[in-house]
């Protein structure tokens, strides 16, 4: 089964989505190599803010954190309250432009080829994971495992 070409392509995304920073991995499932950090912006690790800016769109990271003449800016809205507009939208807003870049950038294939393993504070519950899941899915996220970092 390992040499099965649907599974040879399958490609696992480990996503850090931090309180202050981010980070993102990724893994061939067919592969013996070590995850590799994927670059941002030309960075490991990512500034966790998002901000929609009138002419340049959802800007993240330390982008989204200095820019002028933004008209929202959103920084430490990871929270078990996913149902909350005030912390679905940022998420929502911040995992989209990270695919999009990461997209954009050839990083990840996206789809149906690629699985994606988000952590989540091992307080939450599991209601709250079925639901931080679902939004990560409508973020772009197709499939998506939310598991409790321990």
């Amino acid at each position: 089964m390992g040499n099965s070409p649907i599974l040879r392509d399958v490609e696992i995304v480990g996503f850090d989505l931090g309180h202050g920073e981010s980070a993102v991995a990724l893994a061939m499932l067919s592969a013996t190599a070590e995850p590799q950090i994927l670059d941002l912006y030309g960075t490991r690790t990512i500034l966790t803010a998002v901000a929609q800016h009138p002419t340049r769109g959802v800007l993240i990271g330390d982008d989204a954190f200095m820019s002028r003449n933004v008209t929202s800016l959103h920084i430490a809205f990871k929270s078990p309250e996913v149902d909350r507009l005030d912390v679905r939208e940022p998420i929502s807003l911040f995992v989209g432009k990270v695919l999009e870049v990461l997209l954009r950038d050839r990083k990840i294939t996206g789809g149906e080829a690629t699985l994606f393993f988000v952590g989540c504070p091992s307080g939450w519950s599991e209601t709250v994971r079925v639901r931080y899941a679902a939004l990560l899915r409508s973020a772009g996220m197709a499939q998506v495992t939310v598991w409790p970092e321990s």
